[in-house]
């Protein structure tokens, strides 16, 4: 695998690692998204083009979606690679690892010539790279949800990708919550949705989040809620793919004090984050991800809002095992933090010890404005965040930190 320089710059204490900027598209970068694969390795997708929007008249085909991996939790990534390229501008692209070991990939189609128009919310499942030999004459496979490199055919075809929904966004990922229910957050001009399928993707329906007469113009992101789910359905919540976490002494500086949100009516088994316009973030619950609560103020301006949830106070090296494939071992009945990042102030995180009623923060990630963040739990229970800078030479950036009661603490990407 060709591996990128490690390119470490300085912000202040702080330091960050370059994921990619540039692509088989441009060296415009943007948008990302991340899993852990099956194969343990990370995937980090992104939107590759000219620049924020890339018109059909600029680049043939508009902006692409291209794609990294690490194979050393984040430290060094490879080549960045073309991952999907269709005649119109395929923009805002998030990945998922779903239980039952598809990588599924979520983006949006922009039309832009002559003038921007929207074509839709689109799913993608990824089949395993193909690595050919002998010329051709043989072939060997990787298992479901595993990426080999040089992919030397077509990821896609018109079996596995699928539109959701007409003239609408996207910037989250596919959410799995167990026994076949996925849910994946959109928008369109001032209203969020709730994209859901009951029967692990086969078909899928859109439900309103009622806005409350709010322009909520943009993403929408949604996690289940622990103490809520056994509440509602008497099942203990199982932590996603992951998850666990690994508690620190907090050094990072924070911006502010701990925010209250409005309390959640209870129980509520899921919680959506969404954009707000000229106004702070809101928020919405759900016990079904069909009917959804009117949304409220959850005390703070953000754009790009993304969730994860990670287990506090882990002994180092409790999660460097793991029972599956590509999985970091969780601790069943662990304290959990919800980790909230997000574009304003500049590029920034809050965090919930309580079910995200109350939110500590917000912690500075970077000084950019990019953001568009995203997170994989590191196998030692580390928090990798990825975000974007954004402007002419936009490129994906990450950092690594660890989560406990006290706080946030950053730390540095070495390598091996």
């Amino acid at each position: 695998m060709k591996l990128l320089a490690l390119l470490t710059c300085l912000l202040g204490s702080q330091n960050y690692t370059t994921v990619a900027n540039h692509g088989p598209a441009g060296t415009y970068c943007a948008f990302p998204g991340a899993c852990r694969m099956a194969d343990g390795r990370i995937i980090v997708v992104f939107y590759n083009g000219t620049g924020h929007v890339t018109r059909t008249d600029q680049r043939k085909g508009g902006g692409a979606i291209a794609y990294t991996i690490s194979g050393d939790e984040g430290r060094t990534w490879s080549e960045p690679a073309m991952l999907l390229d269709t005649e119109e501008d395929d923009r805002d692209p998030s990945i998922s690892l779903l239980r039952d070991g598809r990588l599924m990939l979520s983006y949006f189609r922009l039309g832009t010539v002559p003038v921007l128009t929207g074509d839709g919310v689109y799913i993608a499942e990824i089949v395993a790279g193909v690595e050919t030999r002998d010329g051709g004459s043989s072939a060997a496979r990787t298992n479901p949800g595993t990426f080999i490199l040089p992919l030397s055919q077509k990821t896609f075809n018109s079996r596995h990708v699928r539109k959701l929904q007409h003239d609408a966004g996207t910037s989250s990922p596919v959410r799995d919550f167990g026994n076949g229910l996925l849910m994946l957050g959109s928008y369109h001009i001032d209203q969020p949705y709730v994209i859901r399928s009951a029967d692990n993707g086969k078909t899928w329906q859109v439900f309103d989040i009622p806005n409350g007469g709010k322009h909520l113009d943009a993403e929408t992101d949604i996690i289940e809620l622990v103490q809520s789910r056994e509440l509602t359905t008497g099942e203990s919540c199982g932590e996603p793919p992951g998850s666990a976490g690994v508690g620190s002494v907090a050094d990072a500086p924070s911006l502010g004090k701990s925010q209250t949100g409005n309390p959640s009516p209870a129980p509520a088994r899921f919680y959506a984050v969404m954009r707000g316009h000229n106004c702070n973030g809101h928020y919405s619950t759900s016990n079904d991800g069909k009917n959804w609560t009117v949304a409220e103020d959850i005390g703070f301006p953000l754009h790009c809002p993304v969730l994860h949830r990670v287990q506090l106070d882990v002994e180092k090296g409790r999660g460097e095992k793991s029972t599956e494939p590509g999985q970091v071992a969780i601790v069943p009945k662990h304290p959990t933090a919800i980790l909230l990042a997000h574009r304003v102030p500049a590029t920034a995180l809050h965090y919930s010890l309580d079910e995200c009623k109350t939110w500590k923060g917000p912690i500075q990630i970077d000084s950019c404005g990019g953001a568009y963040p995203c997170f994989v739990t590191c196998r030692d229970g580390s928090v990798l965040v990825i975000y974007y800078t954004e402007g002419t030479s936009s490129h994906i950036r990450c950092r690594r930190f660890t989560v406990s009661k006290k706080g946030i603490s950053w730390q540095e990407l070495k390598k091996n």
